[in-house]
């Protein structure tokens, strides 16, 4: 009697043993599966620093609005323009080339319209002005103006070379607005004109 429960205590001791082996088992194969390992911690990367945003390197493309005067004893007067410019992107060099178009006002009749195109080359200055770029250029112009004079169709050229003075304000990475101011000498029609203009634009 005595050696049954004593074979019964061992038996139950020995399914006690291997009942908590089995659950020890078990918990290491769930701490595997789902990362949770012990172990040294892991090493994180540093945060990737942010990069400075990259200098502004002039404009590129521009609209912009041009008044300016082709004033004579004929009856022409003020120029309303609007034109498209591109720009090489040569830094300090500020150089391109666009198209305009527009209106001249005429006192004895209907408005003349008026297209030409422009060359520009000189100086912007590119650095430590923040967000102002200050420019001078030299510009050529040719073209011509169309229209009636009396019912009778008319059409002509001109051609002008002169200066322009202004500057660009950068508003969000590369969208700008500027300003300028320019002095030209035309000649149409073997008749000079010497003329003050303004430009506003915007381009990016």
């Amino acid at each position: 009697m005595t050696r049954r429960w004593l074979s019964l205590a061992v038996l139950a001791a020995w399914m006690q043993l291997a009942a908590s082996a089995s659950a020890q088992a078990g918990g290491a194969e769930a701490e595997r599966s789902t990362g949770h390992e012990r172990g040294p911690a892991a090493v994180t990367a540093p945060p990737p620093e942010e990069s400075e945003p990259a200098p502004w390197k002039g404009p590129r493309v521009e609209l912009s609005y041009r008044l300016y005067s082709l004033h004579d004893w004929q009856g022409g007067g003020v120029v309303n323009t609007g034109a498209f410019s591109g720009f090489l992107p040569t830094r300090y060099f500020r150089g391109g080339g666009g198209v305009e178009g527009g209106s001249r006002a005429y006192d004895k009749g209907g408005s003349e319209g008026l297209l030409s195109g422009h060359l520009f080359a000189g100086y912007q200055h590119i650095g430590d002005l923040g967000r102002l770029l200050p420019y001078l250029v030299a510009m050529g112009e040719a073209g011509f103006t169309f229209g009636k004079r009396f019912h009778t169709p008319l059409h002509r050229g001109f051609r002008g070379i002169g200066a322009e003075l202004g500057a660009d304000v950068r508003l969000i990475k590369g969208l700008h607005v500027g300003v300028g101011v320019s002095f030209m000498v035309y000649t149409m029609d073997d008749l000079r004109y010497d003329t003050f203009g303004m430009r506003l634009s915007i381009g990016l």
